[in-house]
């Protein structure tokens, strides 16, 4: 949800960004595609942190820094700085998914993960309807920046959330 909070706007923002100028929406495909790219390379890196120092720290680390990437991204007033910090966002959040993955195959009998992922599956759909709607309804009210510190408090609240419920467990290991 967190991720496509901010799909609705993201031309909006880099044409407010880039001043009206260039080809709007290529610079803007290239500014959303810079968290899949970062994604893609840091995810690996991520699963080892988790394997090494636990899933449950991973998942909060990952939230956490993402949540903090998120409301930096609010902030740069040029597009070549808003694509940087865009990036490090996805360097972040490349840590959540194989992390939540992980808790969940550790912590799910072998004849119920079928299901088990099925219902994260169908919650990964509902957050990708439930993101835009709610971004594109923020953005009617309030900055179109406002959405990345939006975004940044939920994943601080999902970060707390984690943290206080099963930061103190001992490392589960995939």
């Amino acid at each position: 949800m967190v991720i496509l909070l901010i799909q609705p706007i993201l031309s909006l923002y880099v044409a407010e960004l880039n001043h009206g100028e260039g080809n709007i929406m290529f610079l803007s495909g290239v500014a959303f595609s810079l968290v899949g790219i970062a994604s893609a390379i840091t995810a690996p890196s991520w699963g080892r942190f988790g394997q090494e120092h636990g899933f449950y720290k991973a998942l909060c680390a990952a939230t956490l820094l993402s949540g903090l990437m998120s409301a930096v991204t609010a902030m740069p007033q040029t597009l070549l700085l808003f694509c940087v910090c865009n990036f490090c966002y996805g360097l972040c959040c490349a840590g959540i998914q194989p992390s939540l993955s992980a808790v969940l195959a550790s912590n799910t009998t072998t004849d119920q993960r079928g299901r088990v992922f099925g219902f994260m599956f169908s919650a990964q759909q509902f957050g990708s309807m439930v993101g835009p709607v709610l971004g594109g309804a923020i953005a009617t009210f309030a900055p179109l920046q406002s959405l990345f510190v939006v975004a940044g408090v939920i994943l601080f609240g999902i970060s707390a959330c984690v943290w206080f419920r099963h930061g103190h467990e001992q490392n589960i290991v995939a």
